[in-house]
């Protein structure tokens, strides 16, 4: 996987940008349009001034709970409009991160992860807000800036949106998991830390081992979504056209738009 891809800022986690990853045609995705990030909350200034004179964002798409949306505000980016386009709202518990201490402490059960992949994949509200997300930011008009989406941990709502759009830019199941599970880089560390936290409290390893699961990242996760998709739609052609209502017609734009000649 290519380092060059990885962004670093002071406040701003899991961040990296999919330019220069290989899509159809043996074309690569053009440097500096496609950013996906942790949450912008704890954004500093220098992340501010990077973000708008290196990347020149123009659009961050916040796929956040409405509830974590207002517990942590995206800072304001001067000259990017700010869309706000929950995924699920925290009734689907455990995918939302933004409140983990809450969720992980309360004595709410935890959620297998491969199970809720396939749930947020096929659950018609979530796929008419990743339809909504991924129309928007093909439509972007990218000689304004780039575009920027994120969840919380940027790993799992905002990984699968650039499943999403790796696919419709052609790209292979192999880069396309490729980049998902660079989010390991940064999301073992905290998943180990909650696993030692639940074994110290003698919560147990089964329990210990189901909260690490739920903040990593892991290849069978993503490959559900993937099986759920291609059952119900039969390919995941059919699932951008049907189940996200993403016309082929915008693809093929959003193609010319954002790969290389």
């Amino acid at each position: 996987m290519n380092t060059e891809r990885r962004i670093t800022f002071e406040g701003i986690s899991n961040c990296r940008e999919l330019g220069g990853l290989p899509a159809a045609g043996g074309r690569r995705i053009r440097k500096g349009l496609l950013l996906r990030t942790g949450n912008l909350f704890a954004a500093t200034e220098a992340d501010k001034k990077e973000l708008c004179s290196r990347w020149h964002l123009s659009l961050i798409v916040d796929l956040r709970t409405s509830n974590g949306q207002r517990r942590r505000p995206d800072v304001d980016i001067p000259g990017a409009e700010h869309l706000s386009v929950p995924v699920f709202e925290e009734e689907m518990l455990g995918i939302s991160h933004g409140g983990s201490q809450e969720v992980l402490f309360n004595g709410q059960p935890l959620p297998d992860m491969e199970k809720l992949y396939r749930n947020i994949t096929l659950a018609p509200g979530c796929r008419a807000q990743y339809g909504k997300a991924l129309r928007t930011i093909m439509a972007h008009d990218y000689s304004r800036g780039s575009v920027l989406w994120h969840c919380t941990e940027g790993k799992d709502r905002c990984g699968m949106t650039a499943a999403f759009l790796l696919t419709a830019l052609g790209a292979d199941r192999e880069t396309i998991l490729g980049d998902y599970l660079i989010s390991n880089e940064t999301a073992e560390a905290k998943g180990n830390k909650y696993y030692d936290q639940f074994i110290a409290a003698g919560r147990g390893e089964a329990a210990a081992e189901l909260v690490r699961n739920a903040f990593i990242v892991k290849e069978s996760y993503l490959k559900g979504t993937f099986e759920a998709a291609e059952e119900k739609y039969g390919s995941m052609e059919g699932f951008l056209a049907e189940g996200l209502k993403v016309p082929a017609g915008l693809i093929a734009e959003f193609r010319e738009k954002v790969l290389e000649n």
